[in-house]
C-alpha cells in the first residue's frame, strides 16, 4: 500500500514537472516568435545570391575551386552551367535608367564606380546590400602578371618622381603617387596586383522611387566608393 502511494505521488509528481517545463520552455519561444513577427511587419526580409565566374588555367579544375570556396565561405557551393540572368524580363533603355516594359518588373538603375578608397574587406559592400529595395553588384577583377604589375608600379614611381622635382612649385599628387608606387612594390614581393571594377544595379518600383533609391545607395559608402551613374550605356553595363 505504501508503494503504491508512493509510485502514485510520483507520478504525480512527474506530470506537474512536465506541464512545468512545457509551459516555461514554450514561453520564451513564443515571445520570441512573437518579436520576430513584429520586426517582420516593421521591416524586410531579404536575401543575397553570389555567384563567381572565374577563367580557371588548364591545371585547376572547377570543383577545386568550388571545393575551396565551400571550405572557404561554410556554404553550399554549386557548379552553374550557365550565369543566371541580372535582369528578369525586357526592358528598354532611357537616358538614365532602364524602363520595364511589364508594371510588374521594377525600374532600374546602373551605377559604375569612378574612384575606390581606402582598405576593403568582405564585409565593405554589406552596407549596400542592407537596404529595402533590389540590389545587384558585380565586381570585376583583373589579376596582372607579377612582371608586368612591377614595370607598372616602377613606371608610376619613375614619372612620380620626375614631376615631384619642380622646384617652383608642390606637386603633392606625385609624392602621394610615389608612396602608393613604393609600397606595391614593396607588396607584389608576397601579393599580387588587382585592377578592381564595381558596378551597382539598383532597382524602384516606380521612376521616383528609383530615384529615391540611386540617391541612398550612392551615399552608402560615403566617400569609399564613387558611383557614377552613365548616360546611354545602361544597357550595357547588365546585359
Amino acid at each position: 500500500m505504501l508503494r503504491a502511494r508512493s509510485l502514485a505521488i510520483a507520478a504525480v509528481h512527474d506530470t506537474l514537472a512536465e506541464v512545468c517545463d512545457t509551459l516555461l520552455w514554450r514561453l520564451p519561444l513564443t515571445k520570441e516568435l512573437e518579436r520576430f513577427y513584429v520586426t517582420l511587419q516593421r521591416g524586410h526580409l531579404r536575401a543575397a545570391t553570389a555567384v563567381l565566374q572565374t577563367w580557371e588555367p588548364p591545371d585547376v579544375s572547377p570543383p577545386a575551386i568550388a571545393a575551396t570556396l565551400r571550405t572557404a565561405t561554410n556554404r553550399p557551393v554549386a557548379i552553374l552551367d550557365q550565369l543566371p540572368a541580372v535582369i528578369d524580363g525586357p526592358y528598354r533603355e532611357q537616358a538614365t535608367r532602364l524602363a520595364p516594359e511589364s508594371p510588374a518588373h521594377p525600374w532600374l538603375a546602373a551605377l559604375l564606380a569612378s574612384e575606390l578608397r581606402g582598405v576593403w574587406d568582405a564585409t565593405t559592400l554589406h552596407a549596400i546590400l542592407d537596404v529595402t529595395y533590389d540590389v545587384a553588384i558585380a565586381i570585376d577583377i583583373l589579376t596582372y602578371r607579377r612582371p608586368r604589375a612591377m614595370r607598372m608600379a616602377e613606371l608610376a614611381y619613375n614619372a612620380a618622381k620626375v614631376a615631384a622635382r619642380d622646384q617652383q612649385a608642390l606637386d603633392l599628387r606625385a609624392h602621394r603617387v610615389m608612396g602608393a608606387a613604393e609600397q606595391i612594390l614593396h607588396a607584389l614581393v608576397h601579393q599580387g596586383l588587382h585592377s578592381v571594377q564595381v558596378a551597382v544595379l539598383v532597382g524602384g518600383e516606380t521612376p521616383e522611387a528609383l530615384e529615391t533609391n540611386v540617391a541612398e545607395t550612392r551615399s552608402r559608402l560615403g566617400a569609399q566608393l564613387h558611383l557614377l551613374r552613365p548616360h546611354h550605356v545602361q544597357g550595357e553595363l547588365f546585359v
